[in-house]
C-alpha cells in the first residue's frame, strides 16, 4: 500500500511514476487526493463537535436535574449528539472511499525501471553454454514417460486437468531439489519455516493478492485462500508487530507446494509443466531496515543464480519493466533457464524488491535506536520454483536411451547417479 500522505504532498511525482505501469485512464491521484482531503475536513469537523459535546456533557453533568435550564441543554445535547453521530459517518464513508482507491494502486516502481511491458524487459546477463546432444532430443515430456515419473492422466482423473502427479524416482527427483534447497538456505542463516497453506482475507490484502487478483487464487467456503506462494505467508509473519532494529533483518525459507488458478489464454509451449494449478516452491523473504533492502535484494538474486549453477543449467537474469512486475513490487529481476527442447527461456525465480508497501498493509514495523517506528522492507526470492526447472533438468540431462543423469549436487539426496528407463 501507498502512503497517502506522500502521494498527496508529491501528486505529480507519483503519477509519473505509476504511468510507467498502468494506463493514464485507471489512474486518477487528483480524484484520490481529492477524497482524502474531504475526509481530512470530515474527521476534524467530527472530532471538533465531539470536543464540544463532550464539554457540554460536563457542562450538564454538574446542572441540577430536573431544572429549565438542565431541560433546555439536554435537549442541545442530544441535537449534537445526532449531528456528531452524522459527521462520524461522513468521515467514515469517505475513508473507505479513499482507501478502495488506495488498495487498487500498484507499488510506485524504482526510477531505474523501464515502462512497458515484456517487450521493454533488459536481459542484463547470461550464464552457461547451450547445452547440445547427439541424437534427436525429446521434450520433457516423453521424457519424463520414458522413466515413469510423471503420469498426467490419472492426476486428471483426480483432480481435472493441469494437475502432476509425480511417481517414483520423479517424485524422489522433486524431493532432492527441495531438500537440496533448503539445506542450502539454512546453512546460510535463514530459518526454515512451515507455514499453513491456507491464509485468511488479511493475509492475502497484506502480501498483495487482493484487492485486485481475487478470482486468481482458490478460495474455500471458509473465505480461506490457499496459498499461491510461501511468500503470501511468510510476509504475514510479523504482521502488526514492532521489530527491534538490532534483530533485523529477518530471513526465512519455506517449502510449500503452490496452488494457481492459471486462467486465461494459453501457448502452444504451455503444456505438461509448463503451466499447471499446483507445483512445488522453496520461497525466501527477507525483513530489512530500508537501508539495506538493496543489499538484501543483491544477495537474494545471488542465492537464486548459485542455485542454478550448482545444477549447471544455463540461465539469465533479467530485468523486468514497470508492467510485468507483480502488484506489490518495486523492483523485480527474473532468473531464466533454458529449455533446450522448445529453444525458449522460462523464469524459475523472481528476486523482488516490495519497499515497504507490503509493510503499510501488515502494519509491520521496527523501532530505531532513537525510539521513533518505522516501517519495515520486505523481499522475495523464489528458491527455487521447481515445475519449470524440471522442464529444464529433464531435456538438459536427457541421454540418448531415454534416462536422466543426476546432477551432481542431487546425487546424495537422490542415491543414484542416473534416472533408467522403465519397462
Amino acid at each position: 500500500m501507498l502512503d497517502i500522505k506522500y502521494i498527496a504532498e508529491h501528486t505529480e511525482e507519483v503519477k509519473n511514476a505509476l504511468l510507467k505501469r498502468m494506463p493514464a485512464e485507471e489512474l486518477d491521484l487528483e480524484g484520490l487526493v481529492d477524497r482524502y482531503m474531504q475526509y481530512k475536513t470530515a474527521l476534524h469537523a467530527f472530532e471538533e463537535n465531539r470536543a464540544k459535546q463532550a464539554k457540554q456533557e460536563d457542562q450538564v453533568a454538574k446542572m441540577e436535574k430536573g431544572s429549565v435550564e438542565f431541560k433546555d441543554e439536554l435537549a442541545k445535547l442530544k441535537e449534537a449528539a445526532v449531528e456528531v453521530h452524522r459527521l462520524e459517518d461522513d468521515a467514515r464513508r469517505l475513508e473507505q472511499e479513499y482507501q478502495e482507491h488506495l488498495h487498487r494502486l500498484p507499488n510506485i516502481p524504482d526510477e531505474n525501471v523501464q515502462a512497458g511491458g515484456k517487450e521493454a524487459n533488459e536481459v542484463l546477463h547470461e550464464w552457461g553454454e547451450e547445452p547440445h546432444h547427439e541424437f534427436e532430443m525429446k521434450d520433457h515430456l516423453a521424457v519424463a514417460k520414458g522413466i515413469g515419473m510423471l503420469d498426467f492422466d490419472r492426476a486428471a482423473k483426480m483432480s481435472g486437468s493441469q494437475f502432476p502427479l509425480y511417481m517414483g524416482d520423479g517424485a524422489m527427483l522433486e524431493w532432492s531439489l527441495i531438500n537440496f534447497y533448503l539445506a542450502t538456505h539454512t546453512q546460510d542463516g535463514y530459518t526454515a519455516v512451515i507455514p499453513p497453506h491456507l491464509v485468511n482475507r488479511q493475509s492475502a490484502f497484506t502480501a498483495g493478492q487482493l484487492p485486485k487478483f481475487e478470482d486468481d487464487v482458490y478460495w474455500t467456503q471458509d473465505e480461506l485462500c490457499l496459498i499461491p506462494t510461501a511468500e503470501t505467508a511468510l510476509v504475514n509473519v510479523h504482521r502488526d508487530e514492532i521489530l527491534s532494529e538490532a534483530d533485523l533483518p529477518k530471513k526465512y525459507c519455506a517449502y510449500t507446494p503452490c496452488y494457481r488458478r492459471e486462467a486465461g489464454s494459453y501457448r502452444a509451449t504451455d503444456r505438461g509443466l509448463m503451466r499447471v494449478h499446483q507445483f512445488d516452491k522453496v520461497e525466501m523473504v527477507q525483513y530489512t531496515v530500508p537501508g539495506d533492502s538493496d543489499n538484501a535484494f543483491e544477495e537474494l538474486l545471488a542465492r537464486a543464480e548459485g542455485l542454478v549453477q550448482s545444477l549447471n543449467l544455463r540461465y539469465r537474469v533479467v530485468r523486468l519493466a514497470a508492467e510485468d512486475m507483480s502488484f506489490g513490487m518495486a523492483r523485480t529481476y527474473d532468473v531464466e533457464v533454458w529449455l533446450p527442447f522448445a529453444k525458449m527461456w522460462s523464469e524459475v525465480s523472481s528476486v523482488s524488491n516490495a519497499r515497504d508497501f507490503q509493510a503499510r498493509r501488515g502494519n509491520i514495523r521496527f523501532r530505531t535506536e532513537d525510539g521513533s517506528t518505522r516501517f519495515v522492507h520486505t523481499l522475495n526470492a523464489s528458491g527455487l520454483a521447481n515445475s519449470r526447472l524440471m522442464v529444464a533438468l529433464l531435456e538438459t540431462y536427457q541421454q540418448k536411451d531415454g534416462s536422466v543423469i543426476v546432477p551432481e549436487v542431487l546425487r546424495d539426496f537422490m542415491k543414484k547417479d542416473v534416472i533408467k528407463t522403465v519397462e
